[in-house]
């Protein structure tokens, strides 16, 4: 969804928390579709067992897995998210892993890769969030 105030109004959806996964997702979507030509990359999901979000394809190589969930507080959350980023690592060879949320910000190291999770805002002000080719 292009604005996602439009949700709100149509939808009932209200903003005392009804779905803000979904809204965070499509945020973040809005900015990697935004910056796909400027970053020479296109956007797929991916699934095999589990989800990503977004999965950044370069000239046929992947080039970044993201994952987004609002809230990683609770630890089955959290593990859901870290593992689906890493069974796709292994699977597609990529170890560029971002895991985008409402808030926390820190850097995880497991199973060989390591997971930036980023805060939304940070993320989103970012200027080029996207990995440039060398």
């Amino acid at each position: 969804m292009v604005d996602l105030g439009i949700v709100s109004n149509f939808t009932g959806l209200t903003e005392n928390g009804d779905n803000l996964g979904w809204r965070l997702e499509n945020l973040v979507f809005l900015k990697l579709y935004d910056n796909r030509e400027a970053g020479d990359y296109e956007i797929y999901y991916w699934k095999n067992g589990c989800e990503v979000d977004f999965v950044l394809v370069r000239r046929q190589q992947v080039i970044q897995l993201i994952q987004v969930s609002y809230d990683l507080s609770a630890p089955k959350t959290r593990q859901r998210e870290i593992n689906a980023l890493l069974k796709a690592a292994n699977q597609l060879n990529c170890n560029n892993l971002m895991l985008i949320n409402y808030k926390e910000n820190s850097t995880l190291a497991n199973d060989g890769h390591t997971i930036h999770i980023l805060p939304v805002v940070d993320f989103l002000l970012k200027q080029d969030p996207i990995p440039r080719c060398p």
